[in-house]
């Protein structure tokens, strides 16, 4: 369908405000191949969107009630996460200096696609994402939400070696929102056990140039 959204799109290039929220029911496919497509056009357009995939489950069949519900309790919080609402948040402990600096990095690792000239199941591109926060009041009632965070292209399956990328991310989130920080929180995610120590070492020292 990615053809009638290009078209619409084109029609409408002013549209301002707008979420999308694209249903999709793949032929012959659990997955959708104009996906990512789509979100791409939209994303170069500056819009919000979200994708519901029926054939992960049938929304409409009242099969299994149970697992509708809970997925469409997930895109709900998904939807909310994205046009920037809390829907969770936490007290600091006073023990925690203020204004502190939280970072989070992650990785995704795209599903194989199938490539027609090999005719293989071929990997894709990871994508590593840093996320730094500004927390300047033990309050948790505090409106202002103050969020700098930056991606980058990744060999594919790729998590480690970070460090860098991490440390440019925080010194320019840092210089943006004005803030010299007293503490920093850091949650790393996307690694297993045994890589632990080696991102430790790499990111641990970069994360403390930046601050």
């Amino acid at each position: 369908h990615w053809q009638k959204v290009q078209k619409f799109l084109v029609k409408n290039p002013n549209l301002k405000n707008a979420f999308v929220l694209d249903l999709t029911k793949p032929r012959g496919s659990s997955l959708d191949p104009a996906y990512s497509t789509v979100k791409a056009m939209l994303g170069e357009k500056g819009m919000l969107s979200q994708f519901v995939n029926f054939n992960t489950c049938d929304h409409n069949g009242g099969y299994n009630e149970k697992k509708s519900s809970q997925i469409l309790c997930g895109v709900s919080r998904q939807i909310l996460a994205k046009c920037g609402v809390r829907i969770w948040w936490v007290s600091i402990p006073k023990e925690i200096p203020l204004p502190a600096v939280f970072i989070g990095i992650d990785v995704f690792h795209a599903p194989r696609s199938f490539d027609l000239a090999t005719k293989k199941r071929t990997a894709k591109k990871s994508c590593a994402a840093c996320v730094v926060q500004i927390i300047r009041s033990h309050n948790s009632n505090n409106d202002k939400l103050e969020i700098y965070t930056e991606t980058m292209a990744r060999e594919a399956g790729k998590e480690i070696n970070l460090g860098a990328f991490i440390r440019s991310v925080t010194s320019t989130a840092l210089k943006l929102l004005k803030v010299d920080p007293k503490s920093c929180v850091v949650w790393r995610d996307g690694v297993g056990d045994a890589q632990v120590k080696a991102v430790a070492v790499d990111e641990i020292p970069k994360i403390k140039e930046a601050l």
